[in-house]
């Protein structure tokens, strides 16, 4: 039986009985857009890496299938908090109770060899996989073709469909194939995709053969699980649920013996499981993907040549702060007066219908009088997200982080931490959470104490009214306006308080190992019009509500 999405909870939580399907992918896959256009929900989608900092949840449209989108990763051998979340949901397969309906795996059409390694290690848990290849609008742009027969072959999942969150092109088609599943379904063991990995079989041999006799209570391949054990000190502890004490004590013994034969031997075994995968993507999936046109250099790239130049780029930065901070006061002043103008409209026809008394006194100087002076600044708000949110989406965010890496350095953060602290001019409490994609533990607290110096939206009225109280409305230069130069020093202040407390904390402790950054800088995208709406209301609604 069919349903309508929009009769279901907006919160939904899984039953025993509810079936429900997992989505993963890559950051900046269009993982969490995708979800938006299969449940209907708003959730916000950003264009930097680290944007999904929770599992959400919703209904699949006119379908009674939980969908869930967890973090994206760019494996399941986890690096940092988001990425662990990914890896202990799907080392809790190993109970069938916990196995989802189906597995969505989001690949970047544009970047496809990058993309699917993750799904090479979903697919080894022989759950029925969709590969979605997002993006396929921006991939036919770069005259790029994919063979979606041989893709669907050669991996052996459920079906291999193209989409593009932005169009809703193959949505329909994603939908279907997702609600043909049939539930309690046979789990295929499929033969794991590596290459090249017979060469080690003397070497793990002992340890695969002690994982091979207890297969049946691991419920995963012998051979992921012995590269794993091998590759993450921590990877054991999955296993210790269904090994006895002498099993564990056996187990701990044959992975420091192997580990030993690989360093005897100078063989890094750390990375022989990504070597093996690597060898599989050059073989048998390179000749997938049609040659990508030979240019000197795309869009992005000539962009970036003029926004993170070395010199150019802070300065352009600085320029992009201070257009923001002009047009909070410039623009919103025409809709401020408007709801000052109404407020005390409402105020003066209200004054002279009520009778004076407690009433009046509370609707007039409490209601209008406190919430109003509140409602004022409500524009600014408005304004505030809407361009952080467009700098988010456009992808210049990412490049704000890029840029500041090398200070955040020199004071004793991750180049991670520009993310987090960024966020912060917007709402604190999402940006503390942000900081769990930061892998090192004293970074990440660090960077969580420095958040609340970041002025957050929700002190721009008091700023503002401040500012307007005392701060002439003058303009510096012909064009600058002084109340916006003094907001902007306000938010320079926190940020240069920040900067010197970080510095101390570097002074009294310094840092063991220097930890660089690594992320992805994503194309330019023209932000989606319908994300930028959500992002508002949503923003605006707390705003007002809270």
């Amino acid at each position: 039986m069919k349903l309508d999405s929009r009769h279901l909870t907006r919160n939904p939580k899984k039953s025993v009985d509810t079936p429900w399907i997992a989505i993963f992918g890559n950051p900046n896959c269009g993982k969490t857009a995708l979800f938006n256009k299969l449940t209907g929900l708003h959730h916000k989608v950003g264009n930097y890496p680290g944007i999904t900092v929770e599992k959400k949840s919703g209904w699949l449209k006119g379908h009674k299938i939980l969908v869930k989108d967890f973090p994206g990763t760019y494996s399941l051998n986890a690096k940092s908090l988001d990425e662990k979340i990914v890896s202990d949901v799907v080392q809790s397969w190993r109970n069938p109770k916990e196995r989802p309906l189906a597995v969505i795996v989001v690949l970047d059409s544009t970047n496809l060899t990058r993309n699917i390694y993750l799904a090479l290690q979903i697919i080894d848990w022989g759950v029925p996989t969709i590969i979605v290849l997002n993006m396929i609008d921006e991939m036919r742009k770069k005259g790029l073709s994919i063979d979606i027969g041989l893709l669907r072959e050669r991996l052996d999942v459920e079906a291999v469909i193209a989409t593009s969150a932005k169009t809703g092109e193959g949505i329909d088609e994603l939908i279907q194939t997702v609600s043909s599943i049939v539930p309690g379904g046979r789990i295929s063991h499929p033969k794991p995709h590596l290459l090249q990995i017979e060469q080690f079989s003397d070497d793990i041999g002992e340890l695969k053969t002690f994982i091979e006799h207890r297969q049946d209570r691991l419920s995963h391949n012998p051979l992921i699980d012995t590269l794993r054990l091998l590759s993450e000190p921590g990877f054991i502890n999955y296993l210790l649920p269904y090994l006895n004490s002498d099993e564990i004590e056996k187990l701990n013994t044959l992975v420091h013996k192997t580990r030993a034969e690989f360093g005897r031997k100078s063989i890094p075994y750390q990375t022989v499981e990504q070597a093996s995968r690597f060898a599989y993507i050059d073989v048998y999936l390179a000749d997938i993907v049609s040659n990508e046109p030979v240019e000197n250099q795309n869009l992005s790239e000539k962009i970036d040549r003029i926004l993170t130049h070395k010199f150019l780029g802070p300065f352009i930065l600085i320029a992009v702060l201070l257009f923001i901070f002009n047009a909070i006061f410039s623009w919103a002043q025409w809709p401020m007066n408007l709801i000052s103008d109404g407020l005390d409209w409402t105020a003066l026809n209200l004054g002279n219908l009520l009778p004076d008394g407690l009433l009046k006194s509370l609707l007039i100087d409490g209601v209008i009088a406190g919430v109003g002076s509140i409602l004022i600044f409500f524009p600014q708000i408005i304004l505030l997200v809407f361009f952080l949110s467009l700098l988010e989406d456009s992808g210049y965010m990412a490049r704000m982080a890029f840029m500041m890496d090398r200070l955040m350095h020199r004071i004793g953060l991750h180049g991670k931490s520009v993310l987090p602290l960024l966020s912060g001019f917007a709402c604190a409490i999402p940006a503390v959470m942000s900081a769990r994609t930061i892998e090192n533990w004293r970074d990440r607290i660090q960077t969580i104490l420095m958040i609340p110096l970041m002025s957050c939206s929700a002190r721009l009225p008091v700023y503002t009214l401040l500012i307007a109280a005392f701060i002439p409305n003058h303009t510096v230069l012909g064009f600058l306006s002084l109340q916006a130069l003094v907001l902007m020093g306000v938010y320079f202040l926190g940020m240069f308080t920040a900067i010197v407390i970080s510095v101390i904390i570097k002074k009294l402790k310094k840092r063991k190992i220097d930890h660089a950054i690594v992320m992805e800088l994503p194309p330019y995208r023209v932000p989606m019009i319908s994300s930028l709406w959500w992002q508002i209301q949503e923003r605006g609604k707390i705003f007002l509500l809270n």
